[in-house]
């Protein structure tokens, strides 16, 4: 066994025991602690044992490549180790959020609810006319062709369809029914994952053209409906929530940040550059770029945003990629934080705001609370416009432009990386 492979087997031995004591006893072995300030909720790892956690995700792939060098946490600059902590504490904002939402949604479901708070729903939620409206003008904005189709099943379901679509994430909903809306079932669920996610594709070489080039298209058309004050559009929407419940469901945020990252730090690239696509071996490059991409798909269960950009952007660690019970441990972690988060701001904080929410019925009166401290909070912004700064290509097959060819395959080993990695699949793949 190499030693960055039995370094992960001792932190994860330990990270799991850490876990297990604190379901046991979580006031008598803390793992976190959260403290409100003026800049908002902080979070201090308070548990050495997921702070090595933390430190082995930063740091495998120099164990990995240099295992003469002592294990050491002083390798680790301070702020890299501040940053993937405030993009840990992002996604647990951002999911805790999204939780409240979907809790405040299911409350509101009956008809009889929003009439008993109207304020409430109208701070929530559109009034139909102007959902109806929005509808219309964003599916224009995306240039969909079945508008008329659209709006006819919105109508169909118009006394609660609006109600099931937060202000704050209209755009990922908007998309959403965009794919979903000739099959809403009874109970409206906009976000079927019959539709929305990656699709499978069974060729060993990128042949399925139309699955690769669509799925670019649709991050492009997304992420421009985040531009602030889009044509006809409320923006008065949270573009990081937006971004984070996109791909929590397409993966295609992480398509899209490999292949960039591939395109402008990868060495592969910069030799291809010297190199023609005609004097090459098909074979030998299609199995190179599957290689690369086949080990970071294994990202592609973390419910998160922030910290799989950072692994993904700066970091690269075989070993560490293809544990699948890193990833299982990381899980559970996120999992606890977001635990700790809630239960916060219900002992402590829930007293504080009070009398302004005298008004909330007690069922979602802590979801209400979650929704007031974090919706106007957008820690992915600058992520969002450095993506609209940097613009978004559709790598299309080429013969005549060896980069772009180079770039197309990569965005569609890619795919099928993340495809495989979100559902653990074993289909045999034809040629």
């Amino acid at each position: 066994m190499d030693y960055a492979q039995s370094l992960i087997n001792r932190v994860l031995t330990n990270t799991i025991s850490v876990i297990r004591s604190f379901e046991e006893d979580s006031i008598k072995f803390p793992i976190f602690e959260w403290n409100l300030n003026s800049s908002g909720f902080e979070l201090e790892i308070v548990n050495e044992g997921i702070q090595s956690f933390f430190y082995l995700l930063l740091d495998c792939q120099n164990y990995e490549k240099y295992p003469f060098i002592q294990e050491n946490d002083d390798d680790i600059e301070e702020h890299e180790y501040i940053s993937l902590v405030d993009n840990f504490i992002a996604d647990v904002k951002m999911s805790v959020l999204n939780d409240a939402l979907n809790n405040m949604i299911d409350y509101f479901r009956l008809k009889r609810e929003p009439k008993k708070y109207p304020n409430i729903v109208k701070e929530l939620f559109f009034s139909y006319e102007s959902f109806e409206k929005q509808i219309k003008e964003y599916s224009l904005s995306f240039d969909f062709l079945n508008t008329e189709d659209l709006i006819n099943e919105i109508n169909v379901n118009r006394d609660t369809i609006h109600l099931k679509v937060p202000k704050i994430i209209f755009p990922w909903y908007a998309f959403a029914l965009m794919f979903t809306h000739q099959d809403l079932s009874r109970k409206i669920n906009i976000v079927k994952t019959k539709y929305l996610p990656l699709k499978f594709t069974k060729s060993k070489y990128p042949n399925e053209k139309g699955i690769f080039i669509d799925g670019q298209k649709s991050f492009q058309a997304f992420i421009n409906s985040l531009i602030v004050n889009h044509s006809g559009v409320n923006a008065n929407y949270n573009r990081s929530l937006n971004l984070y419940l996109f791909n929590e469901t397409t993966n295609l945020y992480d398509i899209y940040n490999v292949v960039e990252t591939f395109r402008t730090e990868s060495g592969y690239m910069e030799y291809q550059l010297a190199d023609s696509i005609d004097d090459m071996d098909k074979n030998a490059r299609y199995e190179k770029k599957q290689k690369i991409f086949a080990r970071v798909g294994k990202l592609a269960k973390l419910n998160n945003l922030g910290v799989k950009t950072i692994l993904i952007n700066d970091y690269y660690s075989e070993t560490l990629f293809e544990n699948k019970e890193v990833w299982t441990t990381f899980n559970q972690i996120f999992d606890h934080c977001k635990n700790t988060l809630v239960n916060v701001i219900k002992e402590r904080y829930i007293p504080i705001f009070q009398e302004p929410l005298e008004h909330v019925p007690k069922e979602i009166l802590i979801d209400f609370t979650i929704y007031r401290l974090f919706s106007k909070e957008e820690p992915f912004e600058e992520l969002v416009e450095n993506i609209l700064e940097e613009g978004l290509p559709v790598y299309l097959p080429s013969s005549e432009d060896d980069i772009e060819m180079h770039l197309y395959e990569a965005y569609a080993y890619a795919y099928k990386g993340f495809y495989k990695g979100k559902n653990n699949t074993t289909k045999k793949e034809e040629n």
